[in-house]
């Protein structure tokens, strides 16, 4: 939406990452897409400087709100030490070809149609997109936990073109409400609490 010239949703930024690093851990891949997002826009012609700025400003925001916790700056030494590729105590912190083969499987389902949207809309893909879709893909064939990650960036950044070759850019752009983007919201992190977290 910020390259189409509505930069109002990066006002749901800071309290979505209150949120959800109250919730689960998975607040940092968010926080890596994000950081993505913003070095990708020093490169975008379609970001104007001022909405560059709001963007700096939200992830800026976002990094304070996740200090918004119990534990403070201490969440980030949890962090460091609880992720990191060692952890061979947890079974879906290992790599897809160490585990069963269901979970190549489920690897490849996103990839193949990963593949797929990247040829069929190989002219008018973002390079964002991509490079959001490369990470997680490399991220999940090392760490099988983040295979819900890499799904959910492959049907909302590659899927679209699937169907069409301009992954259905609508022409005619309407302006929606700040109470859709909050639902939206609400039903990713609800979404990403179900699939990923066990424990609140």
């Amino acid at each position: 939406r910020l390259r189409e010239g509505y930069p109002k949703p990066l006002l749901l930024l800071p309290p979505l990452f209150v949120v959800w690093v109250n919730l689960h851990g998975g607040w940092i891949v968010g926080a890596g897409v994000l950081a993505l997002f913003v070095f990708c826009s020093f490169f975008d012609t379609e970001i104007t400087r001022r909405s560059r700025y709001l963007l700096i400003g939200a992830a800026i925001a976002s990094a304070i709100g996740t200090l918004v916790n119990p534990y403070g700056l201490l969440m980030l030494t949890f962090l460091f030490d609880t992720v990191r590729p060692e952890r061979s105590d947890v079974v879906e912190w290992q790599s897809v070809t160490q585990l069963p083969a269901v979970a190549l499987v489920l690897w490849c389902v996103p990839t193949v149609v990963a593949l797929a949207g990247l040829w069929r809309g190989r002219r008018n893909i973002h390079f964002f997109k991509i490079l959001v879709v490369v990470v997680l893909g490399v991220g999940a064939f090392l760490v099988a936990r983040l295979g819900g990650f890499y799904a959910l960036a492959v049907g909302m950044c590659l899927a679209p073109y699937l169907k069409s070759p301009d992954g259905n850019r609508v022409v005619v752009r309407q302006r929606r409400s700040i109470w859709y983007y909050a639902t939206v919201c609400v039903l990713m992190i609800s979404l990403a609490v179900a699939l990923f977290g066990r424990r609140i």
